[in-house]
């Protein structure tokens, strides 16, 4: 009897051991799987962070090249306008300087006009000679070219207190043709008659018709713009 009771002792014993076992054994698995979802969202948490810091970052540098794009684009227009107000002045003050010494060439003399469209073209490399001292008002231009003969232009000064007539572009291109010369320039402070602007326009002379501005354009040129002065007797 005693040893029944004995047994029975121990089987009980070890019944609540096994059941003292596995309580240990699920709260440690509940613990595990705990501490799983903890670290879990540990790092959901720091993925989050990092990705919104990355974002932020983003943003921080979309907005610093955004206020670099927008500082060089001020930059460039204020570079642009100052630039553009540089040029203005550079040629408003050209523009004054052309005036200015057209309005000299209206106030001179025949004679002194005569010198000053002399000095000019000698400028622009041409030898100026006077073929008939009776008649100083009418130049001749030569240049050598490069094996062939002397480049030949003739120039007829209008007295200046009056307009280029007919007869004068008449007797220069007469004068012209007979000196074979290449081409002829007729000068003029005053203007020209309108038959004159269209005789030279309609005709095939080659004759430049040359007033106040544009021997201002060619005194502060370095070369004889040819082609510009043969526009200019289509455009006058």
């Amino acid at each position: 009897m005693g040893l029944m009771l004995l047994g029975a002792g121990s089987a009980g014993l070890a019944f609540q051991a096994l059941l003292v076992y596995r309580r240990l054994v699920v709260q440690r698995l509940r613990a595990v799987e705990k501490a799983k979802r903890a670290a879990v969202r540990s790092e959901r948490r720091r993925r989050t962070q990092t990705q919104r810091m990355e974002e932020r970052s983003e943003r921080a540098r979309a907005a610093a090249a955004e206020t670099a794009r927008r500082e060089k684009q001020a930059h460039d227009r204020q570079k642009q306008a100052a630039n553009e107000t540089i040029e203005a002045e550079v040629k408003t003050a050209r523009e004054a300087e052309l005036l200015d010494y057209a309005l000299q060439l209206h106030r001179q003399s025949h004679t002194e006009l005569a010198i000053s469209t002399a000095d000019i073209f000698s400028n622009l490399g041409w030898h100026v000679s006077v073929p008939d001292s009776e008649a100083p008002f009418e130049l001749e231009l030569t240049r050598q070219q490069d094996g062939g003969e002397p480049l030949r232009h003739l120039v007829r000064c209008v007295p200046p207190d009056r307009t280029a007539a007919i007869t004068d572009l008449r007797a220069l291109e007469s004068w012209r043709e007979h000196e074979r010369a290449a081409q002829a320039y007729l000068v003029s402070m005053r203007g020209f008659d309108e038959v004159v602007v269209q005789a030279v326009r309609l005709d095939t002379m080659k004759i430049t018709l040359v007033e106040a501005h544009l021997l201002a354009l060619w005194a502060r040129a370095e070369e004889l713009p040819h082609t510009k002065a043969q526009r200019h007797n289509q455009e006058y």
